[in-house]
């Protein structure tokens, strides 16, 4: 994954080193390496395709099978509670991968609310 980030003309990249450097106006810092690792191995699986696949959800919000791989990544990284999860996940480079995810897909209400959907399902079906 590359990141790429627009810094101005030439002129105003090279001033700084010309003189006296400036102070960073804002540093963000964030976890990267264990996210990009862990996503690697679940892409290769297929992780998320396999849960979806057996827990299907209507069509809005995070599909099953990506909300629990960020609960996954979260629980191997950094365990916080779910009401936490938001705050955690910003904190990290899955922001970028998952730029689509907004604070409400992570809350535990949705995913206790799918798991019952799902668990619903398919009852229905085994009946």
């Amino acid at each position: 994954m590359v990141l790429q980030k627009y810094w101005g003309r030439a002129e105003q990249v090279v001033a700084p080193l010309e003189g006296q450097p400036r102070e960073p106006q804002k540093i963000r810092v964030g976890e990267y390496g264990g996210s990009q690792a862990l996503l690697r191995m679940a892409d290769r699986l297929r992780l998320v395709d396999l849960i979806d696949a057996v827990a299907p959800k209507r069509h809005q919000g995070l599909s099953v099978g990506t909300y629990r791989l960020l609960a996954v990544l979260n629980r191997v990284l950094a365990p916080c509670s779910k009401p936490k999860l938001a705050q955690w996940f910003h904190g990290t480079a899955l922001n970028h991968r998952f730029a689509s995810v907004r604070d409400a897909d992570l809350t535990s209400q949705r995913l206790v609310l799918r798991y019952f959907v799902w668990i619903a399902s398919s009852q229905r079906e085994t009946w």
